[in-house]
């Protein structure tokens, strides 16, 4: 699959503030705020809310580093920065809110004139790798203020007029394009075929994993969330095309959870 990086000092997803100081925190410590002024503790709901006002382009943010794995080149930075949280069903995006990064798997989409976007649904997978992603502090207070949440020790007033004024943002015109599939033949199996071995999800993994270590498949430097894509994708590869085994593949967030746990984090631990 083709690659291109992009270095990117930094990105927005709305146009600059007026001369008011802003603050930006990366994304963990934001979530880390949220949960312990906000919503009482609950990790899980601030995490929704905090990617609800990324969506609709009501919370700012920026990024160390941008990859792209787009094998047509299909994608633009002005398409990343205004859809990359986009949760329209056309794509999936699992944070890593301790590092600080965040994958988006799916059919790229191409901006279409200053409302809409065309997502190109039985296109090319495409992945988008944001590192060190952090989130403008400003923003998400007047978010949470315009979502009625009150801080949990300090109760917020009304809503400042500067907060009330921020317009809701315009809905997407989608525009969805299927292009025709790709026919594939099946190979046929002969009656002597011998049945496929089960293989457990974890029994895979961990042997890929040692097998692209011996083979210096692994990228230097590479992320745990980047990590854990690659394996999810060679999974559900071999759960196509390896006829000898039968595996049910799982997706990514699942495997970033348990890749300490198998002993897979850091690669160094990989035997």
């Amino acid at each position: 699959m083709a690659r291109k990086a992009v270095d990117r000092s930094s990105s927005a997803s709305r146009p600059a503030a007026t001369a008011e100081t802003l603050q930006w925190l990366v994304l963990g410590a934001t979530r880390d705020r949220v949960t312990a002024e906000y919503t009482h503790g609950s990790q899980k709901r601030a995490e929704d809310i905090l990617l609800d006002g990324l969506e609709q382009r009501l919370i700012r943010w920026r990024y160390w580093k941008l990859r792209m794995q787009d094998p047509q080149y299909v994608w633009t930075i002005e398409a990343v920065d205004r859809f990359f949280w986009d949760r329209l069903g056309a794509g999936e995006v699992v944070v890593d809110w301790i590092n600080h990064d965040a994958v988006r798997t799916g059919p790229a989409q191409v901006l279409m004139g200053e409302k809409g976007a065309r997502i190109l649904a039985n296109g090319p997978r495409t992945v988008l790798e944001m590192l060190q992603i952090s989130l403008c502090w400003n923003d998400v207070l007047d978010f949470l203020r315009l979502i009625g949440l009150p801080r949990s020790s300090d109760p917020l007033s009304a809503p400042t007029p500067t907060s009330a004024s921020v317009p809701a943002p315009s809905p997407l015109q989608v525009e969805v394009i299927r292009l025709p599939p790709i026919a594939m033949m099946a190979p046929q199996r002969g009656p002597s075929e011998p049945p496929r071995r089960q293989v457990t999800a974890v029994e895979w993994i961990t042997g890929e994993a040692q097998r692209l270590k011996r083979d210096n498949k692994i990228p230097a430097g590479i992320s745990k969330t980047a990590f854990a894509q690659m394996l999810a994708t060679n999974m559900e590869e071999a759960a196509k095309t390896d006829h000898s085994i039968s595996i049910k593949p799982v997706g990514p967030g699942y495997i970033l959870n348990q890749l300490e746990g198998w002993s897979l984090w850091p690669i160094s631990s990989i035997k």
